[in-house]
This record gives structure tokens, sequence and C-alpha cells, in this order.
């Protein structure tokens, strides 16, 4: 199936296509039939399906607003689902084990039932990319290129992160007691595929599109709604059905009469009583930023930054309550998604409310605090451990957590701001929503009695024009990458650029860095670039001008090697200095201050000393304040001598391998490189803002340039 359709079509039954609404129930009731038949008791099986498209019916805003439609199908099948089996779930424990008392071959069908009863919920608590590779390969059917070109990666990366899905969920399985091999597992999916590439009859597809819901598939349409957080419909918005099927018209009548009673609410279960853990609501973090108080190192101009002037609708606040006596706790996707573990603060017109027990694992649109409870810096010696968690909006990581996704390819994806006092993290900004965020860190004590805050990877994706700036130190131990939007690293702060991949500017991504901050490149890659630019690097900007120096030191490279350069600038690149003083407040670029000591400690391996740095600008600059020391003869590398005229107040040090006139080489053309995975996915980015721009071309409308949007 080509899930490249699935945007228009959601586009187009937004504007009220019926047809549009209809061929979609066709291209995915198999696959919501399927899961509904795999986690629903048989006899809401209907309704249940009937309830996952109205909910598209009634939304397909938020439908579009996901990634891939077939993951958000099978999210609210998920959450449809379980409310119908909640009053099912002892009945059918007895039967397994009863079950389990028969013949071989009999046990063997109730371990696939097993499988079957807690495949959904297990997946659901997969990473989301993960999620949507096992979705689409497993569930769906698609090859493995299909994957990729659906999830926008490359073929390895799709094929990598099907694996490790499929790996976690068979571990999922095995922690509820259903013990399964790899092959077993695959088999099993492989039946469920098949069963989602059945066709919809046609007497089917009329009673979805055309015919009217039963009250309990309109009822849990309604009830999932609001539990995605989904604003409910405040009136009926259809009054009659009955459009024919052959002219594509597809409505659903709102009737509450007729149709199967909904499932009877379960029981109420007695639970202990809540007693909740000291937290003072006055605590700094992501939720409540203190910007007035200077001890948390907020900038002096921070009423300029854009995430100052950012807006966030009061939402929920979810605080981690258990308190482990281990000295390392572990708290993976299980313990996170049970509200057991929180303690709930609710929004109230005034603020936050009182204190307690959660109603609802986080979600999107939840402020979350991950600290251990009753900790004291000076003493306290317990860790934890935080791993594949996915939901959250605003992020607080205390002292000693360590947060990590478990898998380097999936970093945990944060929407809003990000507060960090922990030592080990793996972020990931999202695109959605289009705001501004920052991400603060406060350096705490480790073991070693060092102040540092790692993250193993970086990843920004902020949306076109919006921005997550950097307050503080951050050291990237992996690699970074900024493929959308604006990663800024603000005044006084440090980014230290991975070392174990090569770290990518995107096309769309631009890094902007402000007055007295630090962007250095933390080892040296052997026959690599530490850095390479498509996108935009600039010092400064227009509203924000440099008032101190901005350094990016490199680390010196080895003389053999072409490929081999400290810092690359692609043709597709821009770089600008926007300074209040350019001959006080410049862009500095000299050696990393401990490169001299590897040098020698790399002599022998690498046959050679390792040399002063060298830069290839390949693209558009425009330099007004610029330091250069520690260069290489030849090593300040341009297309052609044109490219210094808009070049002016360019100052060098005493530390260079010859006069400024020896520094410099004419080179030519500069033509992409494209030796790794990021830069094959940067040079799509290129190819996809220059076919972009022929089609405006085409259509008469002016040519869009490939350009990265100013900041705020």
């Amino acid at each position: 199936m080509n899930h490249d359709a699935d945007p228009d079509l959601l586009r187009a039954w937004g504007e009220g296509d019926h047809e549009a609404y209809a061929t979609l129930v066709v291209r995915h009731h198999g696959l919501v039939r399927a899961a509904c038949l795999r986690q629903a008791p048989s006899e809401f099986v209907d309704d249940c399906v009937q309830a996952v498209f109205l909910v598209l019916f009634r939304r397909p805003s938020a439908a579009a607003k996901a990634p891939i439609l077939t993951a958000w199908l099978l999210k609210v099948c998920s959450n449809v689902c379980h409310t119908v089996r909640r009053t099912e779930v002892r009945r059918q424990a007895t039967e397994r084990v009863a079950a389990q008392q028969q013949s071989h071959a009999d046990h063997e069908s109730t371990g696939h039932s097993e499988a079957l009863a807690h495949l959904d919920e297990c997946l659901q608590l997969l990473p989301e990319a993960q999620r949507t590779a096992v979705s689409l390969q497993y569930l769906t059917g698609c090859s493995g290129s299909e994957v990729a070109s659906t999830m926008g990666i490359s073929r390895p990366n799709a094929y990598r992160l099907a694996e490790r899905g499929l790996a976690a969920l068979r571990e999922l399985l095995v922690r509820r007691q259903v013990t399964m091999g790899m092959g077993a597992l695959v088999g099993l999916l492989g039946t469920q595929a098949h069963a989602a590439a059945v066709p919809v009859s046609a007497t089917t597809l009329i009673s979805l599109t055309t015919g009217t819901p039963s009250t309990a598939a309109s009822a849990l349409a309604t009830g999932t709604l609001k539990a995605m957080t989904i604003t409910a419909l405040t009136t009926p918005l259809l009054a009659a059905a009955g459009l024919i099927l052959t002219v594509g018209a597809a409505t659903f009548a709102m009737s509450a009469e007729g149709g199967t009673k909904p499932p009877p609410a379960p029981a109420a279960v007695p639970t202990a009583a809540f007693v909740p853990i000291a937290y003072d609501l006055a605590t700094p973090g992501a939720h409540n930023p203190c910007y007035d108080r200077k001890d948390l190192g907020w900038p002096a101009d921070v009423q300029k930054t854009a995430y100052y002037k950012e807006k966030w609708e009061p939402a929920r606040l979810l605080v981690w309550r258990v308190a482990d006596t281990k000295q390392k706790q572990s708290v993976g996707p299980e313990q996170y998604n049970n509200p057991a573990n929180w303690q709930e603060y609710p929004v109230t017109a005034t603020g936050y409310g009182t204190p307690q027990a959660a109603t609802a694992p986080p979600d999107d649109n939840t402020d979350v605090v991950l600290a251990i409870p009753n900790r004291t810096d000076k003493d306290d010696q317990r860790e934890m451990v935080v791993w594949n968690i996915s939901k959250m909006r605003h992020l607080t990581i205390g002292p000693a957590v360590r947060l990590d996704s478990g898998d380097d390819s999936v970093p945990v994806p944060v929407i809003g701001n990000v507060w960090v006092e922990g030592i080990w993290t793996s972020i990931h900004n999202k695109t959605v929503p289009q705001k501004d965020s920052f991400l603060h860190t406060i350096p705490s004590k480790s073991k070693r009695g060092q102040s540092r805050v790692d993250f193993k990877t970086l990843h920004c994706d902020k949306a076109a024009g919006h921005s997550l700036e950097i307050q503080g130190r951050v050291t990237v131990g992996d690699w970074m990458e900024v493929n959308t939007g604006m990663l800024i690293v603000g005044p006084n702060s440090y980014l230290g650029t991975g070392n174990r991949h090569q770290n990518i500017i995107a096309p769309k991504g631009a890094i902007i860095l402000m007055s007295g901050s630090v962007m250095q490149t933390n080892d040296r890659k052997v026959n690599d670039y530490d850095l390479a630019v498509f996108g935009r690097l600039d010092a400064g900007t227009a509203e924000r001008p440099l008032t101190a120096d901005v350094t990016i030191p490199l680390n010196g490279k080895p003389r053999h090697g072409k490929g081999d350069r400290s810092l690359r600038f692609e043709p597709t690149s821009s770089m600008t200095v926007h300074s209040a003083d350019p001959l006080k407040a410049r862009l500095v670029f000299k050696k990393r201050m401990n490169s001299d000591q590897d040098d020698r400690a790399q002599k022998e391996k690498y046959q050679g000393q390792f040399g002063p740095i060298d830069v290839v600008f390949g693209g558009k600059t425009s330099f007004d304040g610029v330091f250069f020391d520690d260069v290489s003869l030849g090593g300040i590398q341009i297309k052609d001598e044109e490219v210094r005229k808009d070049w002016k107040n360019i100052t060098f040090g005493d530390k260079n391998a010859g006069k400024p006139d020896e520094l410099f080489a004419v080179i030519g053309a500069i033509s992409l490189s494209g030796a790794h995975d990021e830069q094959r996915a940067a040079q799509a980015q290129i190819k996809q803002l220059a076919e972009e721009a022929e089609q405006a071309k085409k259509a008469g409308s002016p040519e869009t340039k490939p350009a990265v949007p100013a900041p705020k």
C-alpha cells in the first residue's frame, strides 16, 4: 500500500470531500478490523471498528498531525478496545489457565491467543519510530523500501528500527509471561498482516460510510476523543444519512437510537489511600523557568529570546513519586506509563491544585518532572535510569537521573522546554507544535566530583522559523543533527559536538551562536569532517548582535586524506556575522585547546603530526568581524576571490602557519560531499528544495530559495 497518499486524502476529507473519507475507509478497514479482533471481545468488534472510523470522521485534523496514519489508527484502536475489554480480562485469564491443561496443540494455540491479547498494548509501549516501523513492515506488509519512503529515512535505518522494535516487542511480551521465539512472533504478525489485507466488502463499507452508527460505537468514539485530550463535538454535525456510495458521498448520522448497548461500566477496584510526596511547586523547572532568578544562569537579554516570548497553555503536572531504596532505580515504559507511579497536580483557575493520584499516564499535553523523591545532593547516592519513554510536553530531569532512549536512532522526543540537572541524556526536540523552547542545563556533581551535563545525542527538528535555545553547558557524546528549524547556543553557553558520527546542519536547519558562546568539536574524525554545514551557521542576529566574541575551536587534522577537514561549508550553506562592534565582538576560528596534547599522542598512530586547522567555505558568506588563528597554509579554502569581497574587519593571530595571504587557497567549484548517511539525507533535502523551486517556477510563482527562515 502506498502510504504517501494518506496525507492528501486526510487533507481532502478535512475540506469536506466525502469521497476521500470513503477511500480512507477502504484502504485501512482491514488493518483496523484485524487490530480490533486482536484486542476486543468478539461481540464488540463491529462496534469498535465503527468507533475507530467515527473518531477519524470527527477529527481528521488530529489524524493529519500524526506522522503516519497507520500508527495513529492503531493507537485509536488500542484506546477504543481498552474501554470494552476491561470486564472481560479476568474471564479471559481464567480460560487461558484452563486451556494450558489441554493437549500440546491446544497449548500452542493458547500461546498465540495470549500473544494477540497483549500484542497491541505492548506495541504502544515501543518508541514512536520503532512502533511505526514494526506496524508498517509486519502489520501492513510493506517492503523495506516502502517503510523507508513512508518514514522519510534511509533503508538501513528503517531496517534497524524494525528489527530493534521487534526485539523490544518480544521482550515486552516475555514480561507478560508470553514466551515466543522471534520466528514465531514474525509468523504471528504475518497472519495479522494477511488479515489486514482482506478487502472490505461493499456491505461493510456502506455500513461504515452511509449507515447509522450504533449507540455503543458513538459512545466509544466520544470516550476515546476525551481520552486523547481532543475536544469533543458540542453539537451533531450531520443531520441525515443516505448519500449513495457510487457518487463517493460518505457520512454518519449521529443517531442515539438502535444498535448494541455499550458494555457495562467496570466495577470499582479498591485501592490504597493516596499519600502524596513532598514537592515544592516553586521549584524551578521546564514548566516553571523563574526567569527573574539571576542564580539560574538566565542571560541578561532573556526578554529578547523567542522562548521567553512563547506562550504555553496551562497543563497538568506529573511528578515522579516512587522512592526506590535501591542505589540505582530503573524506569522503563511500563513504569513510566503506570499512573500509580505519578503524583498529579491538576490545573485550576489560580494555578495548580492539590496533589492527587494521577488519573492517566503522561501524554503530549503533560509537563513531567523526573526526579528522585526526597533526594539530598550531599549524601544521597541513589541514581535513576529512565529508558524508552515517549510522551511529555515540558520535561524536567532532576539530579542523578540518566535519561536514555535505549536506541541511538530514537532519542526521547520532547515537544516543549527541557530542564536538565542529570548526567546522560538523549533528546529529540520535535516539530509539533510550532513553538519556541529552551534547553536549560544546571550542572550537578558526578561521582568523580565534576560538574557536567552530557548528552548522548541531540536532535533538533523544530518547525521552520522556530528555535530551541541552549542555555548552559551541553556536551554531545555521539552526534548532533539539526534537521529543521534553529538550534541557538545562548549567551555565554557551550555546545560540544559529538565524536561518534559526523555532525550535520541540514539544508533546512540552522545553528546560531550568541555573544560569548562556544561551539567546539569534541574529537577529531580522521578522513572526515568534524562538522558539515548544508544549511546556516550564523553568529548573532540582527535583533541580538554580538557584544562579545563567539568562538569555534576546531581540531587540527593530519595532512593526508583530501576529505579530511576541520569544518566544511557545503555549496548550499550560508554564514553571516551580526556584530555590534566588529573589532571587539568577533567570530573566532582557532585550534581546540587540548589538540596539541592529542597531536603528540596520535603522532605514531596516524604516521604524521596533526596540523593546524582548515576550513572550506563553499557557500555564501557575509563576514564583518572575524578572527583566524592556528590556520594552516592554504587552510582557508574558497571558491574564488569574489568570496572575500563581502568580508570586512578580518584579523589574524600570531599562531597561523604563514602570512594572511598565504592562508587562503582558491580551489574552484566545490561539489557536495556525500560519503555518509547523514550527508545523503541532507542531499535528499536539497533535492526536495530544488524540486519545489522547479514546480513553483512552472506554476508561475516566484522561485523558492532553499534558505532557512530568519529567527524571531
